[in-house]
């Protein structure tokens, strides 16, 4: 019976519609044989042909379900906005009117103070010092570390620490590089900079949570301000090891950013650096990742040709790409097409102010999802247009 149910293509078989009957034994023989012979050249007669009439019908089905589908495709957009509202308002129902998701106790709190160019300034150079008061940098790095020789130190520090009292750098926002605790320098430089009261410290060569707690440490010991930022340099390769728990420890310290120190970790592994920076894009990837993990800002490494001013704009345009809020320089000469590149466009802010007036009216209100300019657009993108129309409104406050 296995060869007739493959035969007619159904999964059992009917005896009594296929007409076969079994006989008493009595009257099982050579007439049985051959009416059984005859039954199933009938059944299997009669099974090609129904396969010829499903044949026949084939096209004509799938006719039907080709435009049953587009039927169905010209309603999908809107039913699906009605699920995904539906399912909101039951969340809404279960959790009271005001339900959202407890967020991460760092990850979705917006920090919209530009940060697209951070510019370094050697701590030696007193002119430099003062020229930084009037070019256009959202961030001054005022620096202690690599720029400064050993026999420097003690006089850079110095300035820098008068400079930071000073309080000349309008609406700039003011961090000063140390050398590593390890270091002859480090504690010193903690001592100073905190003294002045500047608005972070940035640290180099972190590699752990260990690490990130210790300096918190010897930053509250010098009496920095609970508001004042802990910055921390990614540039080795137990740093992007540690990422993930490097960036936890910003639940329980003032950690608040990442700047990726990419000639530090080009030395460090032996990679060699290129335009597409194809040796280190898993390192920006993981770094951005990190930082965005435990909401924090991520700022990529330098660019080193200063001449080279179309694969500077290309290098920022691919950090941008990758998720970076801005770009440590080198030179004044990198600072408009750094803001350029990491400002919002003015067509995305636009979008963003659409997609924020969308929401507002009333006959969205309470919806997980609408239509704006034709796309389907949830809340996480109201989250999102909320951060650029404010970033964009504090670029502006900046001028």
């Amino acid at each position: 019976m296995l060869g007739l149910a493959e035969i007619t293509g159904e999964d059992r078989v009917d005896f009594a519609k296929q007409a076969i009957r079994r006989q008493p034994f009595s009257q099982r023989g050579e007439r049985g044989g051959r009416d059984r012979a005859a039954a199933w050249r009938a059944a299997v007669g009669a099974a090609a042909q129904d396969r010829r009439g499903q044949l026949h019908h084939a096209h004509a089905e799938a006719f039907h379900r080709e435009r049953r589908d587009r039927i169905a495709d010209a309603r999908a957009g809107n039913l699906a906005l009605d699920r995904q509202n539906s399912l909101g308002a039951a969340k809404s129902v279960a959790h009271g009117p005001r339900w959202s998701p407890a967020p991460p106790l760092r990850a979705r709190v917006m920090n919209v103070r530009p940060r697209r160019s951070c510019l370094y300034m050697p701590g030696a150079n007193a002119k430099a010092l003062e020229k930084a008061k009037s070019l256009a940098a959202d961030v001054l790095l005022l620096d202690l570390e690599d720029s400064v020789a050993p026999e420097a130190k003690a006089e850079a520090r110095a300035q820098v620490a008068a400079a930071v009292k000073a309080r000349g750098y309008g609406k700039r926002e003011v961090i000063v590089r140390v050398n590593a605790l390890a270091t002859p320098w480090g504690r010193e430089d903690i001592a100073a900079a905190c003294a002045a009261a500047p608005e972070g410290v940035l640290a180099p060569k972190v590699e752990s949570a260990a690490q990130v707690k210790e300096l918190d440490e010897a930053l509250s010991a010098a009496n920095l301000s609970k508001d004042a930022a802990l910055w921390v340099m990614i540039e080795t390769p137990r740093a992007i090891f540690n990422l993930a728990e490097i960036a936890a420890a910003a639940r329980g310290t003032r950690l608040a950013a990442f700047v990726l120190g990419l000639n530090d970790l080009a030395k460090e592994t032996r990679a060699r650096p290129g335009p597409s920076r194809a040796a280190f894009q898993t390192a920006l990837s993981l770094t951005v990742a990190a930082a965005r993990a435990e909401g924090l800002t991520a700022i990529d490494g330098v660019y080193n040709d200063i001449a080279d001013s179309a694969g500077f704009e290309t290098e920022c345009k691919q950090g941008l790409e990758f998720g970076f809020d801005g770009k440590t320089l080198i030179h004044p000469s990198q600072i408009e097409a750094c803001n350029t590149v990491f400002a919002p466009a003015e067509e995305e802010v636009a979008r963003a102010r659409a997609i924020i007036a969308a929401f507002a009216l009333s006959e969205n209100a309470g919806k997980g999802v609408i239509k704006v300019d034709g796309r389907m657009t949830e809340l996480l993108h109201l989250e999102e247009a909320r951060r650029v129309v404010a970033v964009a409104e504090a670029i502006a406050a900046m001028r």
